[in-house]
């Protein structure tokens, strides 16, 4: 605008120039008669003002413009061809160097490619794919040390796969493949004192390949990152009309659908995923997730329940690889809640018998995360209630267990309640009050028996700023609130009956 005289900038010219940056908002571009628009509005005064100021000192300004496979899908590769050949080169007098893979180009926009690309381009580079130099790295880094020919060759297979998988964003990394190595031989020399095996070794690799780029992209919150586990197909169910593709489907499809060699060598271990995230891994631990996974312990489900609850029954192997399962399965929770927290138990109870010497820390350590896998329950159904009472488990026999009982339950409702906060039921139960919806209410106080025993004023109370706009919209929804408190009257004192009234006079709800 400096270049333009002031005389000029009026009427049209102004509007022009307006019009001109609202393009440069990318998100909302619309790129019809885009080159045109600058000619249009800018008179040759000013062109020439731009271009000298451009190209001042004898010198040429040039631009390099980087990743043109991203180009917008609202974005025309002729139009931006065109901007490049008629204001960069043209009008302004700049050199452009233009920057991306043309293969991935040609798959989106081939017909405009093969009609305007010759056009603007004066000379091609080319340079070798990411992919190329990733191969090289590999087969220099990884080579002989560390893998054979073939796991190489399986290796560069693997980082193929995912590259050229249904994202296009999903290109190979180079910053992101050497941190990998990094990581990778770091590790190794951690786990030097231990037998570990190739399989050991292509697992980390492929693992800590994979939840870089997850992190890095930032593809799941924190949270859920401490949380992934590797999907399968059935992990997870494919979404309604309108709703969004799961983490787990997000994950899968991605990384695992097509790809031999992930499914096959993956494991997205604790220990792995805490190191990415803060520098630190506890080798033993991790090795022992490894051996677990790659040395045969092959323990079932159902057996290792049964090894342990009827430890007596069994030699000290077998109920050692059945302890090795259940702590590996509570650590990378793997298996139903339920499953995992009998296990949890009958560890307890293996540790009070004083078999195979189970350290406190190390329960205390495992509480922990169970508790941090906990899933809402169907609290109202007998096997909801008999899981957070943990009444299948007679301990009668121990104080020291019962005290143990006691207090996981209480951490195990506390848990209950805090899920139920976190997925909105209580706000749900509120909405489904004012919309008189007496299906959903009854289908609720069927589910959470925790709803049938919470003061409705507190949770009323709590959710107010939710749902003052519904109120404030409809004196329908005050008269089904008022209803709901009569006809529940009984389980409330004069007091609180008068509760809800007050605050929709606070909130000037009521329309007189």
């Amino acid at each position: 605008m400096s270049h333009v005289d002031d005389d000029v900038i009026k009427g049209s010219l102004k509007q022009g120039i307006s019009n001109i940056l609202k393009m440069f908002d990318i998100k909302f571009m619309n790129t019809e008669n885009m080159t045109a628009s600058i000619d249009d509005y800018l008179e040759s005064k000013a062109r020439d003002n731009i271009k000298a100021k451009l190209n001042e000192n004898g010198g040429r300004f040039v631009l390099i413009i980087d990743d043109i496979e991203r180009l917008s899908d609202g974005i025309s590769l002729k139009e931006f061809l065109g901007f490049i050949r008629n204001v960069l080169l043209d009008s302004f007098n700049c050199k452009v160097i233009i920057v991306g893979n043309k293969e991935a180009i040609v798959r989106e926009s081939k017909d405009e490619v093969d009609d305007y690309w010759e056009k603007v381009i004066s000379r091609k580079l080319k340079f070798p794919s990411n992919l190329k130099v990733g191969e090289e790295i590999i087969k220099k880094d990884l080579g002989e040390s560390y893998f054979k020919d073939s796991e190489i060759q399986e290796l560069i297979a693997f980082i193929h796969d995912l590259s050229l998988s249904n994202s296009k964003s999903n290109v190979l990394n180079l910053r992101t493949l050497n941190l990998v190595i990094t990581d990778f031989k770091h590790i190794c020399n951690k786990l030097e004192k231990y037998d570990v095996k190739t399989n050991m070794r292509m697992s980390m690799f492929t693992s800590l390949f994979i939840l870089h780029n997850i992190y890095r992209n930032n593809e799941v919150t924190e949270e859920d990152f401490e949380n992934l586990r590797v999907p399968d197909i059935y992990s997870f169910t494919s979404p309604k009309e309108n709703e969004s593709k799961s983490i787990n489907q997000l994950i899968y499809e991605k990384y695992f659908e097509e790809n031999k060699t992930a499914n096959k060598y993956v494991l997205f271990s604790n220990e792995l995923k805490n190191y990415i995230q803060k520098g630190v891994i506890e080798v033993s631990k991790y090795n022992r997730h490894l051996v677990i996974k790659f040395k045969g312990i092959n323990v079932n489900v159902d057996n290792s329940i049964n090894i342990l609850g009827e430890f007596y029954l069994y030699d000290e192997s077998e109920i050692g690889n059945a302890k090795e399962k259940a702590i590996h399965n509570i650590e990378e929770n793997e298996g139903p809640f339920y499953y995992r927290l009998n296990m949890f138990m009958k560890l307890n109870i293996l540790k009070e018998k004083d078999i195979l010497h189970i350290k406190d820390y190390d329960l205390t350590e495992l509480e922990d995360k169970l508790l941090k896998s906990y899933v809402s329950q169907n609290s109202n159904a007998m096997e909801g209630e008999d899981l957070i009472e943990l009444n299948n488990f007679d301990v009668s026999w121990s104080n020291k267990l019962e005290k143990v009982k006691q207090d996981l339950s209480k951490k195990l409702k506390d848990k209950q309640k805090e899920s139920m906060i976190s997925n909105g039921i209580y706000k749900q139960y509120i909405r489904d009050i004012l919309n008189e919806d007496r299906k959903r209410i009854s289908e609720l106080e069927m589910q959470y028996k925790e709803i049938g025993n919470v003061d409705v004023f507190t949770i009323f109370d709590k959710y107010i700023s939710d749902i003052e706009r519904e109120l404030l919209g409809s004196n329908a929804k005050i008269i089904y609130l008022n209803r709901y408190i009569y006809h529940n009257g009984e389980h409330y004192t004069d007091k609180n009956y008068y509760k809800p009234l007050k605050l929709l006079l606070m909130f000037d709800v009521i329309k007189v």
